[in-house]
């Protein structure tokens, strides 16, 4: 999907992050920026299941979730 809009790319990409939270009723972390202008959003549920719980959904919330949202800003101008 591409999106333009004009303000602050923080408070576009936290505004769209808490629509798709509340759309889909998950949660993600905070944004991981591994290159200039890119920002990846996990599922707060991504992390690998350790202990006893073994992954299961009942007992952990870490549970491998592969959900995630990122964003390419490109600048005009």
């Amino acid at each position: 999907e591409v999106t333009s809009f004009t303000g602050e790319e923080t408070d576009f990409m936290q505004g769209y992050i808490r629509k798709v939270e509340e759309e889909a009723h998950c949660c993600f972390k905070s944004s991981v920026s591994t290159r200039k202008n890119y920002f990846y959003f996990a599922c707060e549920r991504s992390t690998k299941p350790s202990g006893k719980s073994k992954g299961e959904p009942t007992k952990t919330r870490a549970n491998s979730c592969k959900a995630y949202v990122s964003f390419k800003l490109i600048k005009d101008g």
